[in-house]
């Protein structure tokens, strides 16, 4: 199985205390396919994927911020002019 996407030459913060850095990853139909070395990534790169060299700069898993203050939000929506 080959990837969509691989990201290389990475500085990978992978959360797992087991592993927690990594150099590349994979990613297929947008999920993590393989998290490890360029090496390791290498066999997963096939004439279709798409390789993004990030040069040594740190990955992170994607984070999203809910956090919201309620109050503020309410009185956005009443700012609309519909």
């Amino acid at each position: 199985m080959k990837a969509d996407l691989a990201l290389i030459n990475a500085n990978v913060m992978t959360m797992n205390p087991l592993q927690p850095f990594a150099q590349a990853v994979t990613i297929k139909k947008n999920r993590i396919l393989k998290v490890g070395t360029n090496q390791e990534i290498k066999n997963l790169i096939g004439k279709h994927t798409k390789v993004i060299n990030l040069d040594g700069k740190t990955l992170v898993p994607g984070l999203i911020d809910t956090h919201i203050h309620v109050a503020d939000f309410g009185k956005c929506l009443m700012w609309l002019d519909l």
